[in-house]
């Protein structure tokens, strides 16, 4: 019997390691934020197979599939796996090279849209490319991330410069002042990121202050401006946003009843709705499927999905989702922590910063703690170009974990070595010094 189970463990042996190997060499990178990543793909598809039931029985109706937009989000969850696989393998020094391109092709993206862009839901943000609808605001969020990153990689001071300062915030107000009009949400966010960015990286802290101060007074000018100009008349989308703000303000920390919310199937109506399916909730939700509110709210799949997630999951649903993201953005500053290279650190905090605040934005509007925004929640919402600009995130910062990972081991290989050799003392070499000629360069 023993020699029988000592047989059965050797020939199983074999293929569990074979296992884990084809798992190595499909998930590379860090495997905490390859479950993160799984985790949210997942939950996705079943959060949006149940908020998307009041579009697919409209689909019905006008005789289309019932399942079809829920095959569409499935094949885009697909995509976007194989594209954060491709990326993850792709050496981080390639993102860095493409850096400048990356922000050009931003840029021309942005202006396209403002010129021949498509409109869709009273907004003009997306183009038209082959059949699929873009959003270029979402592409801008990677390339800046990048861009940033790879300018605030200088050394001997250079990060800290007026040069390297004007070279980061010029490129960077273009794409504010382009996507502003018809964005805001997403133009002050690109601008508080960036900001950050620069002071994790050491920009220069003088101009820093200017450029904060700059932005403060072009936001008061703006919002002056748009008071004094006639009620009819619009740039973009900019009464919109103000009046989103106006009504906010307004209501901010009232009780939501008819004598604070007047308006409930008009302008309350989303706001209103919103906390109805949080109200429904409890702690353990009603269950997956049974969201009541699904049917009447509007975006339920998108801008309002954590609603549903509250109302079907309740609390524990809700903490856990929340709980995702804080892991996330821990765990890119953990692996930060551990680069060798300015760039990679950089580019990791950004991904992790972009990520987690968006997230966290997209909570606080469904929790009517801000204004309504527009920003999705990466990775759960249903969508096209943002689900797609996500993996993009995903697959950068994973494969910047896949290169710490090899110097870690590099490093242990080289260390187990010499051990046990005489001590002996070893001559400086200049490129130690040198961030970018570490391991994880290599």
């Amino acid at each position: 019997m023993a020699e029988q189970a000592t047989y059965t463990a050797e020939t199983r042996s074999p293929n569990r390691s074979s296992l884990a190997q084809k798992a190595s060499r499909l998930f590379v990178g860090d495997t905490t934020i390859w479950v993160i990543l799984l985790g949210l793909m997942i939950g996705s598809m079943v959060v949006v197979f149940s908020a998307i039931s009041q579009e697919a029985f409209a689909a019905e109706m006008y005789g289309r599939a019932f399942y079809g937009e829920f095959m569409k989000h499935m094949l885009l969850i697909v995509v976007s796996f194989i594209l954060v696989s491709a990326m993850a393998r792709v050496p981080t020094r390639y993102y860095r090279w493409l850096s400048g391109a990356m922000m050009i092709a931003a840029i021309l993206l942005l202006v396209w849209t403002l010129v021949g862009g498509t409109e869709l839901n009273e907004g003009k943000r997306w183009i038209q490319i082959g059949g699929f609808t873009l959003q270029p605001s979402e592409f801008a969020k990677v390339a800046i991330v990048n861009y940033v990153a790879s300018c605030l990689r200088g050394k001997n001071g250079e990060h800290a410069s007026v040069e390297t300062f004007v070279r980061i915030w010029g490129p960077v107000l273009l794409v504010i002042g382009l996507i502003f009009f018809e964005n805001i949400s997403t133009a002050a966010f690109i601008f508080a990121m960036v900001y950050i960015l620069c002071f994790i990286g050491g920009a220069n802290s003088k101009w820093m202050l200017y450029i904060l101060g700059f932005g403060v007074v072009a936001m008061l000018i703006f919002l002056g401006a748009h008071a004094l100009m006639p009620k009819n008349a619009e740039i973009g989308r900019s009464a919109t946003g103000q009046n989103r703000i106006s009504r906010f303000m307004d209501k901010a920390f009232k009780p939501i009843d008819e004598n604070t919310y007047d308006d409930i199937m008009g302008m309350d109506y989303q706001v209103v709705s919103a906390q109805k399916a949080i109200a429904n909730s409890g702690v353990t939700g009603v269950g997956a499927g049974q969201s009541e509110l699904r049917q009447f709210l509007p975006a339920a799949f998108s801008d309002y999905i954590y609603n549903v997630v509250v109302e079907e999951y309740g609390l524990f649903g809700s903490l856990f989702l929340i709980f995702m993201y804080i892991m996330f953005f821990w765990r890119c500053g953990q692996l930060a922590r551990q680069s060798r290279s300015m760039y990679k650190t950089l580019l990791l905090m950004g991904v992790g910063l972009i990520i987690t605040s968006q997230a966290v934005m997209n909570m606080m509007v469904a929790a009517n703690l801000l204004p309504v925004t527009g920003q999705t929640l990466p990775f759960i919402s249903k969508g096209g170009s943002s689900y797609l600009f996500m993996s993009m995130l995903f697959g950068m910062a994973l494969s910047v974990s896949r290169e710490i990972k090899e110097a870690n081991l590099k490093r242990d290989a080289a260390a187990s070595d010499i051990e046990g050799m005489p001590e002996v003392e070893m001559e400086r070499i200049p490129e130690m010094d040198d961030p970018e000629s570490s391991y994880d360069e290599l």
